[in-house]
């Protein structure tokens, strides 16, 4: 059994090995790039094969950075454009910090270095920052992605293409009529079945807005880029799970109904009782990340208070540790060879700080779903505390309301992470498992939040 386990990880390696080679062999050329602008702006430049058809400007949103935008911007290219991807202030490889303004001067600083014909797309902050530079300055073409709310003056745009989620909140959905009524020639279209974020990797959203700029759908790999950047990721993971298998399983304590009862009751009145503190007390606020603090907070306030409620006393082994952490780097090379094309997954230098840190204060929650609810409530508990995270930002903290937008993508995160840290746990203890969850979330957290 483990010679087989062996080989189907050889072969689930050498089915990764294959799809990244046929990844990089799709045609298209991307330089990383720096725009002399105060601050400095770093870009992604994306190069048509033949004559380029014009300039666009991508612009990502808050939480995210010029990675996020590769897809679309790779088949803009694709389709014959000129691509400028850029990472706002606080965001990816941006070594200043985050402000409004100094996001909006950046934007508007790279539009005058482009030329006044560049055609602009942004998603969320990014259409906001574009559609309140248009009302100063002319912009031949503005394509948004569920832009966010912003006071409108007269829109100085020849068209606008605006792009609303059917999931996205409503707020941002009533703001394509204010945009319409702001400017002469706005086109509002609904992506069926699509979050905040989701239209930037929809094949058909993107071919729509190929076609809204009279580009060619002809030469675009959209759909080919995502198959493979998939098939990259569930082989390496499949690979890593098996790899795994290989380790003789531990005994893993299920939890009984009453304790399951009695979890439910003691994490939500932890994380009420967090949200709460933190929203007068702001402790983390040396963390100078744009709200989010808040948030890791709350995960650090509720996990302590559930450890010393329960007084959890827990041990480890040098073994078990060694294999959390080998596990920890080789998620982190698959995430560094296919999460690149998706996020911003390395670290710079202005960031490497916050990883300890996000670590130590994400391991008594990871801590506390081992060894108390792991397996029953490890999903449930995390349900609950976005759910008072977002009830919180949006009534206690509303500095912090914007996380009622990243939510929903740090629990698909969180899920997948379940089903890694279960695959750890089988093989390890509880505290090597918690300490690979906060590796991993620290690691994502620290690249993806906005400093300040």
């Amino acid at each position: 059994m483990p010679f087989v386990r062996l080989w189907l990880a050889a072969a689930f390696l050498i089915v990764l090995l294959l799809a990244a080679l046929a990844y990089g062999r799709i045609p298209g050329h991307r330089d990383s790039k720096v725009f002399a602008t105060s601050p400095p702006t770093p870009y992604f430049h994306y190069t048509p094969t033949g004559i380029s058809k014009g300039k666009i400007l991508v612009v990502h949103g808050l939480d995210a950075s010029k990675s996020v935008t590769n897809i679309i911007s790779s088949a803009l290219a694709d389709a014959g454009f000129e691509v400028f991807s850029i990472d706002l202030p606080g965001h990816g490889d941006s070594s200043v910090p985050f402000t409004a303004f100094s996001a909006r001067d950046a934007v508007e600083q790279v539009l005058n270095v482009l030329g006044p014909e560049t055609v602009a797309l942004g998603h969320s902050l990014g259409g906001a920052l574009l559609l309140d530079i248009a009302n100063d300055r002319p912009v031949p073409k503005l394509i948004l992605f569920s832009p966010a709310p912003i006071p409108l003056e007269p829109v100085r745009a020849d068209r606008i293409l605006v792009l609303e989620g059917q999931f996205d909140p409503g707020h941002m959905r009533a703001f394509a009529s204010q945009i319409r009524a702001a400017a002469p020639n706005v086109e509002v279209r609904e992506m069926r079945w699509t979050g905040h974020s989701g239209g930037l990797l929809r094949p058909s959203v993107i071919d729509s807005v190929v076609k809204w700029l009279d580009g060619s759908t002809q030469n675009e790999m959209t759909e080919r880029r995502l198959e493979l950047l998939a098939v990259m990721l569930v082989s390496g993971l499949a690979a890593g799970v098996t790899l795994l298998g290989l380790l003789p399983a531990t005994n893993s304590q299920r939890a009984s109904r009453d304790s399951v009862s009695i979890s439910v009751v003691s994490y939500l009145i932890a994380v009420c009782l967090a949200a709460a503190f933190l929203s007068f007390v702001p402790l983390f606020s040396w963390l100078r990340l744009y709200a989010t603090d808040y948030f890791v907070g709350i995960l650090f306030g509720t996990g302590l208070l559930l450890l010393l409620r329960f007084r959890v006393w827990v041990h480890t082994s040098f073994r078990n540790v060694l294999i959390s952490v080998l596990s920890v780097l080789f998620l982190l090379g698959l995430i560094y060879v296919v999460g690149t094309e998706l996020a911003d997954v390395t670290l710079s230098a202005t960031r490497w700080w916050r990883f300890p840190a996000i670590t130590l204060l994400c391991f008594p929650l990871c801590l506390a779903d081992q060894a108390m609810v792991r397996p029953v409530l490890a999903l449930v508990s995390r349900v609950m505390v976005g759910a008072i995270v977002v009830t919180a930002g949006l009534t206690l903290h509303r500095d912090a309301a914007f996380l009622l937008l990243l939510m929903p993508a740090v629990l698909g995160f969180w899920i997948v992470l379940w089903f890694l840290t279960g695959a750890v746990r089988r093989r390890t203890d509880a505290v090597s498992a918690a300490l690979f969850a906060a590796l991993i979330q620290a690691w994502v957290f620290s690249a993806l939040f906005v400093s300040t």
